[in-house]
């Protein structure tokens, strides 16, 4: 049977300030107010409770929320867990992209993000986007970092004193739930299981950056049911020239095939937030 005491826990883990996924994100400032600049939602420092209240009340107003035309970009050493997945959420209902910072770029300058360094308050701190970040970029309708490098993982890491108590079954029992917390995230937000996996085989002393690979095969571009969407309004059915001897498929225009997927892409992604919305807001000026 479950003690009172871990119920009591796991009660705090699930509401309030209980674990960061920061690293040395105690020394972080929380997030700055959110504000609209170059069409682009900043969502800037550490992540703490409280800050999805902020959020939502901010995105409430339709002319503030008309006003982003560039999605989310996220500059954030972590912070509340709890809280990351409320936020999260919140941008997918709202259908929003997500952008955060590039690491090195070796030589490749293409596509850099209209948010730069010195945008931001803070960028010794803030220029990444890592811990409970990792939580908000995976929440984007479509996913955008050109450079690995500064989008990281790490264990969830415990704050709360009483949590520090908590030793053998108790403790990991706790841990199985925190766990399975993530997981289900994770996975509402299309993210394959590995990166549960990942995040929790690295020490919450460490952070582990996201590779190239793994951010082009996984985790970059539209959510699956958009990326259906794309496929099947630029699907071109094999068309053939047919004699009396056999029939010769005609190959697909590449150029058409590539100014199709750009143009629906772009237009989904204009057009998502308006109907994300209208369904958290219901509607109205």
């Amino acid at each position: 049977m479950v003690s009172c005491f871990v119920k009591k826990v796991v009660a705090i883990f699930l509401g309030v300030v209980t674990l960061s996924l920061a690293l040395g994100a105690d020394r972080a400032r929380s997030l700055e107010a959110p504000r609209v600049f170059r069409g682009v939602l900043i969502l800037e420092g550490k992540i703490v409770a409280g800050d999805y209240d902020t959020l939502r009340n901010f995105l409430a107003t339709k002319s503030t929320f008309d006003k982003i035309s560039g999605g989310v970009f996220l500059a954030s050493p972590g912070g509340n867990l709890a809280e990351a997945m409320r936020i999260g959420r919140l941008i997918r209902a709202l259908r929003l992209s997500t952008d955060a910072p590039s690491g090195p770029a070796h030589g490749r300058k293409f596509g850099e993000s209209v948010i730069t360094p010195s945008d931001l308050r803070d960028p010794k701190t803030n220029y990444q986007c890592a811990s409970a970040c990792f939580l908000l970029f995976v929440s984007g309708i479509y996913r955008n970092i050109y450079w690995a490098g500064r989008l990281g993982v790490h264990r969830p890491f415990q704050l709360n004193s009483e949590l520090r108590k908590l030793h053998g079954a108790d403790q990991t029992l706790i841990d199985g739930r925190i766990r399975r917390a993530v997981e289900s995230y994770l996975r509402e937000m299309n993210v394959r299981v590995k990166y549960v996996e990942l995040m929790f085989s690295v020490p919450s002393s460490d952070i582990r950056w996201i590779s190239q690979d793994q951010l082009d095969a996984d985790l970059e571009g539209f959510i699956p049911e958009l990326k259906d969407v794309v496929d099947a309004k630029c699907a071109v059915h094999s068309t053939y020239f047919s004699n009396m001897e056999k029939t010769v498929p005609v190959t697909p225009d590449a150029g058409k095939l590539a100014r199709c997927r750009l143009q629906i892409e772009a237009q989904l992604r204009s057009e998502q937030p308006a109907e994300g919305w209208r369904k958290v807001f219901g509607g109205g000026n």
